[in-house]
C-alpha cells in the first residue's frame, strides 16, 4: 500500500511538471514526449491489470498529447507453418460481462503484417481448405509488437476435440490474491482439449481402464478429500 501510494504521488508530480512546462511553452516537444511516455506506461499497466476503466482513461490522455494514429497502437505479425493460411481478425468487445467478436476483418494469407492496430483483445481465425479452423486469442498491448508463428502441422483434432495452438499466456495479475498478484508470461505449448468438460461416464470409463491394467494404481485417480481419503471406492 505504501509503495502504491508513493508511485501515485511520483506519477502525479511528473505529470504536473510536464504540464507546467507546456503551459509556459506549448510547443516544448520534450515535455509532450515525456507526458506521452508516462501515459503510455500507465496504459500498458491498465492492460496488464485488465482494468478497462483505466485503459479508456489513459487512451484518451495519450491521444491528447500524441494524436498520431499509432499512439497507443501496436503492430501484429502472423505467420504459419508449414504452409500459409488465411487469417481473419476478430474484434472482441465485452457485452453483458461476456467477451464476444463484434466484427471480423480478413487480413489475407500469411505472412501477415498489420500496423497501428488499437490495443485490446482480438481473436485470430486461421483456416485452410480441408482443415478445421484454428482460433488464436491475442492481446495487443501498447508500445509492443506481437509476433506470432502458429504451427499448424498437427492441427487435426479428433471429433469432440479442439486444437489449442499455444503461445504466450499471461498468468496472475489478481491484486486480491497474495499468490497471484504479480503478472507474468509463460509459453504454453500446443495441445488438444475436449470441446466439453469430461462427463462422469467418461471418467468412470477412464478409471475402469486403469483398474483393468493395474488395480493398485487406480485409487490414485479417485476424487479425494483434502486429507487424501477418496470420496468413494
Amino acid at each position: 500500500m505504501v509503495l502504491d501510494a508513493l508511485c501515485i504521488r511520483t506519477f502525479q508530480s511528473a505529470v504536473s511538471t510536464y504540464e507546467q512546462a507546456l503551459e509556459e511553452v506549448p510547443s516544448f516537444e520534450p515535455a509532450r514526449r515525456g507526458l506521452a511516455r508516462l501515459y503510455r506506461a500507465e496504459l500498458r499497466r491498465a492492460h496488464e491489470r485488465r482494468n478497462d476503466f483505466d485503459r479508456v482513461y489513459f487512451e484518451g490522455l495519450l491521444k491528447q498529447v500524441d494524436p498520431s494514429p499509432s499512439a497507443g497502437g501496436t503492430t501484429l505479425r502472423v505467420d504459419t507453418l508449414p504452409e500459409p493460411a488465411e487469417v481473419i481478425l476478430g474484434y472482441i468487445q465485452e457485452n453483458g460481462r461476456r467477451l464476444g467478436v463484434i466484427r471480423e476483418e480478413p487480413l489475407g494469407p500469411t505472412p501477415v503484417h498489420v500496423e497501428g492496430l488499437p490495443t485490446g483483445s482480438y481473436l485470430l481465425r486461421l483456416f485452410r481448405p480441408g482443415f478445421a479452423d484454428v482460433l488464436c486469442p491475442i492481446l495487443l498491448r501498447p508500445g509492443k509488437e506481437l509476433v506470432l508463428t502458429v504451427n499448424l502441422s498437427n492441427s487435426s483434432p479428433k471429433p469432440g476435440e479442439v486444437f489449442i495452438p499455444g503461445g504466450v499466456a499471461l498468468l496472475g495479475g489478481d491484486e486480491t490474491n497474495l499468490h497471484g498478484r504479480d503478472l507474468h508470461e509463460i509459453d504454453v505449448p500446443p495441445f488438444y482439449i475436449s470441446t466439453f468438460p469430461v462427463s462422469f461416464q467418461e471418467y468412470l470409463e477412464f478409471l475402469t481402464a486403469i483398474f483393468a491394467i493395474d488395480p493398485r494404481e487406480a485409487p490414485r485417480y479417485l476424487p479425494q478429500h483434502t486429507d487424501g481419503t477418496p470420496y468413494w471406492v
